[in-house]
């Protein structure tokens, strides 16, 4: 009984100090754009500023495509203009401008993308990250139950969840 809970206990060690592969920018770029989650101008200005980066890391990076594709969904839906800081709650200040915007009667309403391709392909985006091993399997399941419960997702929240998710 002992002895198999010790075995227990270093199975358990050992998989949990298992080493993620190095995280690779220019990949994480390429598998963004394959996802349809940044278009190619965005990923042009995301990795200008991943440039500026001395050591690129997954959350780092998911912040920056973070913020390019936010400014981007707010200038396409035709939202007000926001600076956004380290604070800033992203979700919330769409959610605010989507029910502003709505509730206008003097501007057109604002059209939103197809959200099911938009799921499905931050779905088959943090996959490939999972498969990967850029992802353990808690922030995986944590981003895909998000994905699932948010009725209204656009590629920036993707973004922020891989950025915040523990």
């Amino acid at each position: 009984m002992k002895r198999s809970f010790v075995l227990l206990v270093v199975t358990l060690i050992f998989f949990s100090c298992k080493e993620r592969k190095p995280f690779n920018a220019a990949h994480f770029m390429v598998l963004s754009q394959q996802h349809h989650l940044v278009t190619e101008a965005e990923a042009a200005m995301i990795e200008v500023n991943i440039a500026s980066l001395p050591r690129p890391q997954l959350r780092s990076v998911a912040g920056m495509c973070k913020k390019i594709s936010f400014m981007s969904a707010i200038k396409e839906l035709g939202l007000q203009s926001v600076n956004v800081d380290s604070n800033f709650n992203y979700l919330k200040y769409f959610r605010e401008q989507l029910s502003l915007r709505s509730s206008d009667t003097s501007r057109p309403p604002a059209l939103l993308r197809n959200i099911d391709s938009i799921k499905a392909n931050g779905r088959s985006f943090i996959r490939a990250l999972y498969d990967e091993q850029q992802l353990d399997a808690t922030q995986y399941a944590k981003i895909s139950d998000q994905i699932r419960q948010e009725p209204v997702v656009y590629p920036f929240l993707i973004y922020e969840w891989i950025e915040t998710m523990p």
